[in-house]
């Protein structure tokens, strides 16, 4: 677990209007400075700038307050909620969640995903061990119809 930390405004190929951001965001003008007028944005609907396409912190900071203002909670509730969160809102939209024992966390993005033939082979002895007859018979038969492919295609892997 770790706690939020704020991103910067790195230099972008793609760029994108702020009205066509919004648009895509499904996000009124109107949302916009209403959000800003009670302090839940750190800019109101007058933004007349190039953002980065894909990771903007004011795009970021759209969503998140976006999401919450959606989310059907009081506006008292998203003052309290967002208050706990230090402004401008420019984390990744897609790595923050909260928590209701330790607040708001960022979850980390240093998760290693396993190539599937590891974990096949890992696991392959224990899940053979648990199946029955007519499942190792419809594995043997697909193993069958893989290898008479290799041979026909000439592999040898």
């Amino acid at each position: 677990m770790v706690r939020p930390h704020l991103l910067g405004d790195e230099p972008c190929l793609f760029r994108i209007g702020h009205s066509a951001a919004i648009a895509r965001l499904g996000v009124s003008p109107n949302d916009l400075q209403r959000w800003h007028d009670r302090g839940w944005l750190s800019f109101g609907a007058t933004v007349n700038e190039e953002l980065n396409e894909f990771d903007d912190p004011k795009i970021f900071e759209i969503q998140i307050v976006r999401d919450i203002a959606r989310s059907g909670l009081a506006d008292a509730q998203i003052e309290v909620l967002l208050s706990k969160l230090p402004k401008p809102l420019a984390y990744n939209p897609d790595r923050l969640a909260y928590s209701f024992r330790h607040g708001w966390i960022e979850v980390e993005s240093s998760v290693e995903i396993p190539e599937p033939s590891e974990v096949i082979e890992e696991h392959l002895a224990d899940w053979i061990a648990n199946c029955g007859a007519a499942t190792l018979e419809d594995l043997r038969y697909k193993i069958e119809e893989a290898l008479k492919l290799c041979e026909e295609v000439g592999a040898d892997s």
